[in-house]
């Protein structure tokens, strides 16, 4: 039971794109970049998915010693249980224990969710940040580029592995004919202190 979660918990959701968009034989062996950023090269370079990391190993941390506790718990009651011969009061010992293991179940899969619903809405966040940032980066470069497609009115009720194939197969844009790779302008733009774009120009036109 808490190998599931502490599995979730160790594995930050920019971890889980950057991952998604890399070929399996690793960076070294990737093709160039045909898409207007290096998305998974500006998820890794952010300086916020760094804060972001260690904020999920904090609570990592913090669920593990949960976890911990419970299980000692349970541990002790049911050598309280074993213990016991008396009828009566091993009926009543094990009745809470089955009490106490299925509060623990509950604690678990509510811990799960919370995770889970964390790393997405991290995810989104970092990613919109990314798509701000490409579109001020390309218009200091006097570069004008399409604005984005607008998101999908569920995309706050998506889990974290349908949000990652969300962005890895429909928001990872190509680049057009005679733009430059942006990566570099973006990651510097993202990583200026108290810079964080927040919102995309919506008035630009698509390159030709």
């Amino acid at each position: 039971m808490a190998i599931g979660l502490v599995a979730v918990l160790t594995m930050p959701a920019t971890v889980a794109v950057t991952q998604a968009a890399r070929p399996v034989s690793g960076p070294a062996s990737r093709p160039a970049v045909t898409t207007l950023v290096d998305y998974p090269k500006v998820f890794d370079a952010m300086r916020r998915t760094m804060d972001e990391r260690g904020r999920l190993e904090l609570e990592r941390i913090k669920t593990t010693q949960q976890v911990s506790e419970r299980t000692k718990q349970l541990g002790d009651l049911r050598r309280k249980v074993a213990a016991t011969t008396e009828p009566a009061a091993r009926a009543k010992l094990e009745a809470e224990l089955r009490l106490a293991s299925d509060e623990d179940d509950e604690i678990h899969r509510g811990q799960q969710a919370a995770i889970e619903q964390l790393q997405a809405k991290t995810m989104l966040e970092l990613f919109r940040e990314i798509e701000s940032a490409i579109q001020k980066a390309a218009a200091e470069q006097g570069v004008t580029l399409a604005p984005f497609p607008p998101y999908p009115p569920n995309i706050d009720r998506m889990n974290g592995g349908q949000l990652r194939q969300y962005l890895v197969t429909k928001r990872f844009m190509p680049r057009p004919a005679g733009v430059p790779d942006l990566t570099e302008p973006v990651i510097k733009l993202l990583n200026q202190p108290s810079t964080r774009p927040t919102s995309a120009p919506s008035t630009r036109q698509s390159v030709p």
